[in-house]
């Protein structure tokens, strides 16, 4: 509606505008000194005339409307619950304990212990020797005279003879000795202790609806615990160790040493002179000689011995014993109650609501309305 009051103005001013101040027809114009012109058309008048004309407008009208709404209502309602509850119950059983102990067992050992030996060994031994050698020998005399002389030649020889004599031998002696060892033993000992056990608690919790129900919560408690522990102890003894150590031993005996002795012996030895001859004549001479002899010389070896000793061995024993437990288990039991608790309902309810609404009211207004006249409407 609205559209059509702003519409009928615009649609006014627009014939205004579209109107021709003059028209001009066919013919001739009068007062005109061309043949051809055309002749001029006749004017056209409009007036413009008041009209009244209705018309709508919107108005806001308030008013008091009945609407039924929707409210929250908590209404109280009981039911019985049954749930089952673990209900702790302490029963001492027997049962047997099982440990180990560590014990000091004597144990036979076998071992390997090098010793040095001295043994007496024939040893071959080999020496020069000067000994005389008869050898003929070809030489040339004068023949004119022939005399035999004495002379004395000089003679080496080797000579063996006994001297007392000193030399340090080394032996290898076995002497006990006793140390002092220390050996850990392990005792029992009986320590309590604090241990942490949980068992379940039924405990009433309320939810975000308010409802009450009841949950099984761990709690935490401490209850003393006794346990055995094993200690070491350290435990001194004495053992008897055989230690072997080399001495120096001064011998004194009688030991043969050989040297070099000239000697000066008679020979006749006969003298040429003049007339030379050849003839064979014996001659002793010393010759080097390799001469083999045994001789008997101490040697010291080292001989692998086993011995036989008892060693303290820590070996592990297992002990029983028997001891009452407190075993710990628990028993369903089925309870009930009557749990209370609130209901959230929605009720319909009749409440008065002031509205807003639109309503057209009808509106006299003044429009100018174009009039065309008389000359306008014979052409």
């Amino acid at each position: 509606m609205r559209k059509l009051l702003w519409a009928l103005p615009v649609m006014a001013l627009g014939l205004v505008a579209l109107t021709p101040t003059d028209v001009y027809g066919f013919g001739k114009r009068k007062g005109g000194d061309c043949d051809y012109c055309p002749a001029p058309a006749p004017v056209c008048v409009v007036g413009y005339v008041d009209k009244v004309v209705t018309t709508y407008q919107p108005q806001y009208v308030t008013e008091n409307v009945q609407v039924t709404v929707l409210q929250p209502v908590q209404v109280p309602k009981e039911e019985t619950v049954t749930w089952i509850e673990q209900q702790r119950v302490v029963t001492p059983t027997p049962r047997t304990v099982r440990w180990q102990e560590q014990v000091m067992v004597e144990q036979p050992v076998t071992y390997k212990v090098c010793k040095q030996v001295v043994e007496p060994t024939t040893v071959a031994v080999r020496k020069c020797v000067w000994q005389p050698v008869t050898q003929t020998v070809q030489v040339t005399t004068w023949k004119q005279v022939s005399t035999p002389q004495t002379r004395s030649v000089p003679v080496t020889q080797w000579v063996e003879t006994e001297e007392q004599a000193t030399w340090t031998e080394y032996k290898q002696v076995m002497t006990p000795e006793t140390h002092q060892v220390t050996t850990w033993t392990c005792q029992p000992q009986e320590v309590i202790s604090t241990v942490p056990v949980t068992r379940c608690v039924a405990c009433t919790v309320v939810d975000s609806c308010g409802c009450c129900h009841v949950v099984m919560k761990p709690v935490c408690e401490m209850q003393t615990v006794r346990h055995t522990v094993m200690k070491p102890v350290a435990v001194q003894s004495s053992v008897t160790v055989n230690v072997c150590r080399t001495v120096a031993e001064q011998k004194t005996g009688p030991r043969k040493v050989g040297k070099w002795v000239t000697t000066n012996r008679e020979e006749t030895v006969n003298v040429v002179t003049c007339q030379p001859v050849t003839e064979n004549v014996q001659v002793t001479v010393n010759k080097l000689t390799e001469v083999t002899e045994n001789v008997t010389v101490n040697v010291c070896k080292n001989v692998w011995v086993e011995e036989t000793s008892t060693v303290k061995v820590c070996k592990l024993v297992e002990r029983t014993k028997e001891e009452t437990v407190e075993v710990v288990s628990y028993k369903p039991i089925q309870k009930s109650d009557v749990r209370k608790y609130t209901v959230c309902e929605w009720r319909p309810t009749t409440t008065t609501v002031q509205q807003t609404r639109c309503v057209m009211q009808p509106v006299q207004t003044v429009v100018k309305c174009p009039i065309y006249g008389p000359a306008c409407c014979d052409h």
